[in-house]
């Protein structure tokens, strides 16, 4: 009867040893509640506490037993992370600025790597049709002057960070001043590099790729030229209008008197000359790049953040090469537009960075 008491108690909620003490302290009799027992001393309360608060420890115990042998699945405390979820930004704006960021230094040498490919596939271009200079034009029509410029620049730059007494000179400069100091004087004092040991000797290096580059281009631009002339010669040459140039002998005559007043505009504004237009800023930065490429492994921090002179050069060469193609109407003009404007200018841009000497030699 006791168990059964106690088991029944447990299912409506209370414990064992609160039922225990309610039927030993309370009879009922005819719907009145009387005491049952004389008064315990204290020590027979303590004791009988204890034991009932061992029964109930087994009946808990005999409990969860069935709660898992009937499969009966138990909650567990969630677990606490050990470290909260961290998270990087709430702003809408965040990565923006990454995405806008101006592009790197292996971008514009792509752009130059491209351009120096088309100069490759002209050369062994024979030049024997229209359809042979129209191809190496398309070619060689670049869109972006300002990161050709700084491909150039970069590609040249890697010449002088290769040089090796070069490098020994920045090197030592370092490790005299300090790498901090360095690159503040880098950034501050575009001269400070010709005051470094090993100078002369990557100039040196730079300007032979230069003068290579630059009788490279003014050999393909005579081919070109020879070209023209030779399209000239041919009956068709100057009668077989370029496609989309048809037009009456009127409307003609009127757009190549707009057309020579547009280049007469052009070439008095154009810088592009020839190279005596020297330029020995241009050089110091090459060899600024180069030294950035040196101490830090990279010439990010040496990039141009707007227009260079080189990049304003080239831009017009672009114009020009644009304008004349637009007044071109026969195949000898399309070669010559891209002997004077595509390779001869883009060279004359590319030569400021040496002495006119040096290119004779």
């Amino acid at each position: 009867m006791a168990l059964n008491f106690r088991e029944t108690v447990r299912l409506a909620g209370l414990s064992v040893s609160a039922a225990l003490l309610i039927a030993g302290c309370t009879v009922v009799q005819g719907g009145k509640a009387s005491s049952s027992e004389p008064e315990k001393t204290k020590a027979d309360l303590a004791a009988s506490e204890a034991a009932l608060m061992a029964t109930d420890a087994m009946v808990t115990a005999s409990t969860a037993t069935s709660v898992a042998s009937a499969n009966i699945p138990v909650p567990l405390p969630a677990p606490r992370r050990a470290n909260p979820v961290q998270v990087a930004s709430i702003d809408p704006s965040a990565g923006v600025s990454a995405l806008a960021a101006r592009p790197g230094m292996a971008h514009f040498a792509g752009i130059y790597v491209d351009y120096g490919s088309a100069l490759a596939a002209a050369d062994a271009n024979k030049l024997n049709t229209p359809s042979d200079v129209r191809r190496a034009l398309a070619a060689l029509r670049f869109q972006e002057p300002d990161a050709l410029a700084e491909g150039w620049y970069t590609t040249r730059a890697m010449i002088a960070a290769e040089d090796p007494v070069f490098a020994q000179g920045v090197r030592a400069e370092v490790r005299a001043r300090g790498k901090a100091a360095v690159l503040e004087a880098l950034a501050a004092d575009e001269n400070y590099i010709m005051q470094l040991p090993g100078v002369s000797s990557a100039s040196a290096a730079v300007a032979v790729s230069i003068r290579n580059e630059h009788q490279r281009m003014t050999g393909l631009a005579a081919r070109f030229m020879d070209t023209a002339y030779k399209f000239q010669k041919q009956k068709w040459g100057m009668s077989t209008p370029l496609p989309g140039a048809a037009e009456t002998k009127s409307a003609a005559l009127e757009d190549e008197s707009l057309a020579s007043k547009a280049r007469a505009v052009l070439a008095a504004l154009s810088p592009v000359s020839r190279a005596e237009a020297y330029s020995p800023n241009v050089m110091t930065r090459i060899l600024t790049l180069g030294a950035y490429q040196v101490i830090e492994g990279s010439m990010e921090k040496g990039l141009a953040e707007g227009r260079t002179p080189t990049g304003r050069c080239l831009n017009w060469a672009r114009l020009n090469l644009n304008q004349c193609i637009a007044a071109a109407r026969f195949p000898s003009e399309e070669a010559y537009c891209t002997s004077k404007h595509a390779i001869t200018e883009v060279s004359s841009c590319w030569a400021e960075a040496v002495p006119p000497s040096t290119l004779a030699n």
